[in-house]
């Protein structure tokens, strides 16, 4: 894993503010049991999972030249593939109300999508030009949203 810190214009960290939104999906579980079978397979040397986790690393280095160019547009499109291959890799991790609550925030309008953590639950990272709607569409459905900022210095 490579660590770098992103090279963000303050308009991109602003938009980042105001147009990301973090959902609490209300589901517990258990992050290891969701990821057994995507370890069990990586150690076991499977192919498809290996090529399923260099793409997601390639994807990874997208993301960051996205945000960095601040083209939300194309992050967004990155995050939906993101949750493709996670879906690939882990079938698990879209169980439950995660596919409905993902669905709904899209057709309220996010354009990016993508469940974070190892799946299965938790929370919901939605991308939405227009955040008002979406944040409705996740109301409704019960989601409560989590204010976050932008942390510049990691976790200590």
């Amino acid at each position: 894993v490579e660590v770098r810190p992103l090279d963000l214009p303050p308009a991109t960290t602003e938009a980042l503010r105001e147009r990301f939104l973090l959902f609490y999906t209300g589901v517990k579980r258990s992050a290891s049991g969701v990821l057994s079978e995507q370890v069990r397979r990586t150690i076991a040397g499977d192919a498809e999972t290996a090529a399923n986790l260099r793409r997601t690393m390639e994807l990874a280095g997208e993301s960051c030249a996205a945000l960095e160019a601040g083209d939300f547009g194309t992050f967004a499109e990155l995050m939906n593939k993101h949750w493709e291959y996670k879906l690939e890799r882990i079938p698990a991790m879209a169980d439950g109300p995660i596919p409905g609550l993902r669905e709904a925030a899209l057709a309220a309008g996010a354009t990016g999508v993508v469940l974070m953590g190892a799946g299965g639950g938790g929370f919901l990272l939605a991308y939405a030009p227009d955040t008002v709607p979406v944040r409705a569409a996740m109301s409704a459905a019960g989601l409560a949203e989590l204010p976050f900022d932008i942390d510049t210095n990691g976790v200590c």
